[in-house]
């Protein structure tokens, strides 16, 4: 959810603030980075992304162009499976893990904006966006996502 609002009624210069909230689980019986057995894991992340951006166009059809970051605190859960060898035999071990991280990225914004008279918002684009260093294991550093919008304009 955001909101965004001009500086002021005569400049095409603005401001987007907002709260996000996102929710990833993951079930691996196979190989992955964190062992060599298994791993099952969940993330709840609450996000505020904080932007400035630039319309360009003065009627209904606007591009959006406009950089920012988010921030956010990332709830994470995950359990660990491995083998143990003893003396005897083979054992697995599961270890279970809770961690809160705290992860921002940078990002970018180029789009198309359309407002009808009546307050409907229409949204599209593209969002680049750099994750920077932090405990977070990241598969990809940087992304490029694209993105729709449907709003109200008042």
């Amino acid at each position: 959810m955001n909101f965004d609002s001009r500086f002021n009624k005569d400049t095409a210069w603005g401001y987007r603030v907002g709260f996000g909230f996102g929710y990833y689980r993951s079930n691996s019986f196979f190989y992955s980075s964190n062992s060599i057995f298994g791993t099952n894991e969940s993330s709840r992340a609450y996000t505020i992304p904080l932007g400035v951006n630039y319309l360009v166009g003065k009627n209904k059809h606007q591009l959006e162009v406009g950089v920012g970051v988010n921030v956010g605190l990332y709830n994470d859960h995950y359990t660990i499976a491995r083998w143990e060898k003893n003396e005897v035999m083979s054992d697995i071990k599961f270890d279970y893990k809770k961690e809160n991280n705290f992860g921002a990225f940078g990002f970018a914004t180029l789009g198309y904006r359309y407002t009808a008279r009546k307050g409907f918002q229409f949204r599209i684009g593209v969002t680049p966006a750099y994750v920077w260093g932090s405990n977070r294991e990241t598969k990809n550093k940087f992304v490029l996502a694209p993105y729709i919008s449907f709003g109200k304009a008042f």
